[in-house]
């Protein structure tokens, strides 16, 4: 009599759905930023990537609200939202019209005429020609995650897990991660920037500190990954972060100013 052996193949796919249904089970306690960088990197677990980005943003306007990412270069994502791609970029564009993954060789091949020379020529410097990208659409919110792998056959070969895995993923950055990215008090005083007021000009406007200024610019700059505020400034505008309402605001408000 001999006894039953389980295949190698049988071995690969339990240990998947174990690790898969504990992945599930640690993304519906996620409740807060750092568990949500934790359940990111757990997630190579199950998907061995390389960099791992995600974002929510309203669909009225293609607005970005809100971006987390694990190892992808700082210059790419720089250019990214001063371009204004994160909502506009090909794969973001098919998705949305799809809301099927979405995988870059296969859209790049597809769509050719969509993607510039730089564009391109950025994502093969940054390593991301094997990525994939796909999420969630709500009625006025979605959430869009995309990942690098080392090839394109991790890529391919990595396509249903990933299809799998975003209604989880998309589900703990919302619950994470609910509030935008910049603060309100962040928007407004970048908006004052914008329109070229002066930081003393800015503390006293607002009622609070020059160094307190200062300190929130330096905050929204770490946020969106530069050390120069002009820049800054044009990755929030691009990305829709802030927009042309700001232009009203600060007429309406000059207009009641004695």
């Amino acid at each position: 009599m001999t006894s039953a052996r389980t295949s190698p193949v049988h071995a690969r796919s339990a240990m998947d759905l174990t690790l898969m249904e504990q992945f599930k089970s640690r993304a519906e306690r996620c409740r807060t930023p750092k568990q949500f960088r934790d359940l990111v990197k757990r997630l190579q677990e199950i998907i061995s990537y390389q960099s791992f980005i995600c974002t929510w943003g309203y669909l009225e306007g293609r607005k970005l609200a809100f971006i987390y990412h694990h190892n992808f270069p700082n210059d790419f994502l720089r250019w990214f939202l001063a371009k204004g791609m994160s909502t506009k970029s090909p794969m973001v564009e098919a998705w949305l019209r799809s809301n099927q993954v979405q995988v870059w060789v296969d859209l790049a091949d597809r769509c050719a005429d969509q993607f510039t020379p730089e564009h391109r020529e950025r994502i093969f410097s940054a390593g991301l020609q094997h990525s994939m990208g796909g999420g969630w659409i709500g009625r006025e919110v979605y959430v869009f995650c995309c990942i690098a792998m080392p090839s394109e056959e991790s890529c391919r070969a990595s396509v249903e897990p990933f299809r799998l895995l975003l209604p989880i993923l998309c589900k703990a950055l919302k619950q994470a991660c609910p509030r935008p990215l910049l603060t309100q008090r962040e928007i407004i005083i970048l908006e004052r920037r914008v329109m070229g007021e002066a930081i003393k000009h800015i503390a006293a406007e607002e009622g609070i500190a020059e160094r307190t200024v200062t300190m929130h610019l330096q905050r929204v700059k770490k946020k969106l990954y530069t050390d120069d505020l002009v820049n800054a400034i044009v990755m929030a505008v691009r990305s829709g972060m802030i927009d042309e309402s700001w232009k009203d605001w600060h007429v309406a408000k000059s207009r009641s100013s004695p």
